[in-house]
């Protein structure tokens, strides 16, 4: 993944709407204002529903906003290489191989199939898979599905990466190593990232800011100033670690419950 580097993502009152079955609409976002630095890593928390992988869509151009305006590095998103999005789903083809699945990403842009079997080499070798490259997707584990998912995306060397719960399918050891080589990953190549997750832990491990979103907008901004490198166990052993994640937690869980609803809980213990 050398040679990624981050561009600014910005959000300007953005709004997006979605008809509902049966009539009317839903406001997935509402007049939402944010900024992302190059290279900055944001994660996005807040209760389901709430337009968080709205925002992803938007950002990578695969919808547009009714009104407002969203822009990376001053010009209008377009899906391309430029902005790799990783699934929760590894969505990878099962007739293909391993390579073959990575350098699927590279066929529009490299003809020569050498070029793009030496790229996809590459790519799985930055996630720890280049042994596996002519083995099949049935053949590998869900953590090494979603390593190869990432691959495909890390291969066409993108300046955003979008995750939109990538790691939630996964069992809870696979997904720990799977965010500290992300966190790897981010830091050699500084890709500026969104990445939406339901995990406080998660957050902070991986980002530089956590936004918290509730009926599509920004409710509130953290700083993370927890030190890098970081891995889960220095995390959780920092001193401010566990003010940050008491606080996000009381704010996601009230705006879960809703606010009348989360004070009657916390009366009633």
């Amino acid at each position: 993944m050398s040679g990624a580097r981050g561009k600014p993502l910005r959000f300007e009152r953005v709004s997006k709407s979605f008809a509902l079955q049966g009539g009317g609409c839903k406001r997935a976002v509402d007049s939402l204002e944010l900024d992302i630095g190059a290279g900055e890593f944001v994660a996005i928390v807040g209760p389901s529903g709430c337009g968080k992988s709205t925002l992803l869509r938007l950002a990578d151009g695969l919808i547009a906003p009714d009104t407002g305006r969203v822009s990376v590095d001053g010009s209008e998103p377009r899906p391309g290489p430029d902005i790799g999005f990783v699934f929760q789903n590894f969505r990878l083809i099962p007739w293909r191989t391993v390579s073959d699945n990575v350098g699927f990403a590279l066929e529009a842009s490299m003809r020569s199939t050498s070029e793009r079997r030496r790229a996809a080499l590459d790519a799985l070798d930055h996630v720890g898979l280049a042994d596996w490259a002519d083995q099949y997707p049935s053949q590998l584990s869900g953590g090494m599905r979603q390593r190869v998912a990432l691959a495909r995306v890390l291969v066409g060397k993108p300046q955003i990466l979008l995750m939109d719960e990538p790691f939630a399918s996964l069992d809870a050891q696979t997904r720990e190593f799977m965010q500290e080589d992300l966190v790897a990953l981010c830091e050699q190549a500084k890709p500026t990232v969104l990445f939406v997750t339901h995990s406080i832990d998660e957050a902070l491990l991986l980002a530089d800011r956590v936004i918290v979103m509730a009926e599509g907008r920004v409710v509130n901004d953290i700083d993370v100033s927890l030190p890098r490198p970081r891995s889960t166990a220095s995390v959780q052993t920092d001193p401010a670690y566990a003010g940050i994640r008491n606080a996000l937690w009381r704010e996601v869980k009230a705006l879960a419950l809703g606010r009348s609803a989360f004070d009657r809980a916390t009366e009633a213990t």
